[in-house]
């Protein structure tokens, strides 16, 4: 195993102990329905926005997708759409090419955290589908975004509330496997560097 699979297993690994670590998205109370459109969109950040001219997902973007992975591990029925968008400046054809690297880029980052490439469907709207309208630094910020729609959220398979719990043990079961195997994978690594010091040394 190279040092990059070694460093994806770890991501993954760490994605899925945040992931079992968290409460069920809805708390009591709440009218929501879990793993509804309206789950994702009150609990969930479904919007991630872009530097200028820039394809490049920023820490703060990786935050949100880290949590649309816990979520859609947990639904995991739930099939979605990733719309790219561009501000207004710049030439129809080049935002179009931008805002499907965009787009990519997000699904990229959701099928590295576990979620099958077979539920991302990408669509780059380039600049005909601005959201907010107007030609000042705050509004082109805004529209530089890639948003994740549910698409079939009323083909939810009917779930006991035993079998729901039983699937979130599941999701937790895998977690800590994966937290061994990135320990081993590190005692591994870290064995391996005391070696090389020593032979270094002599």
């Amino acid at each position: 195993m190279n040092a990059r699979s070694l460093v994806l297993l770890a991501t993954v690994a760490v994605m899925l102990a945040a992931c079992s670590k968290k409460e069920s998205p809805v708390s009591g109370g709440s009218t929501l329905v879990p793993g509804s459109v309206e789950d994702f969109e009150e609990n969930v950040a479904n919007v991630v926005y872009f530097n200028f001219d820039s394809s490049e997902l920023t820490k703060e973007a990786e935050k949100r997708l880290d949590s649309q992975i816990c979520w859609l591990r947990l639904y995991s029925y739930i099939n979605v759409v990733i719309e790219g968008r561009t501000d207004v400046r710049g030439t129809r054809a080049y935002n179009m090419c931008l805002s499907s690297r965009r787009a990519n880029a997000v699904k990229e980052y959701l099928v590295r955290g576990g979620i099958e490439a077979s539920r991302i469907k990408v669509i780059p709207y380039g600049m005909e589908r601005v959201e907010y309208p107007g030609d000042t630094e705050e509004i082109h910020a805004k529209n530089r975004n890639c948003k994740t729609v549910i698409i079939n959220v009323d083909e939810a398979p009917q779930k006991e509330p035993a079998k729901q719990e039983e699937a979130q043990q599941e999701t937790a079961k895998e977690a800590a496997k994966q937290e061994r195997v990135q320990a081993k994978a590190k005692s591994k690594a870290e064995t391996k560097g005391g070696s090389d010091q020593q032979s270094i040394a002599r």
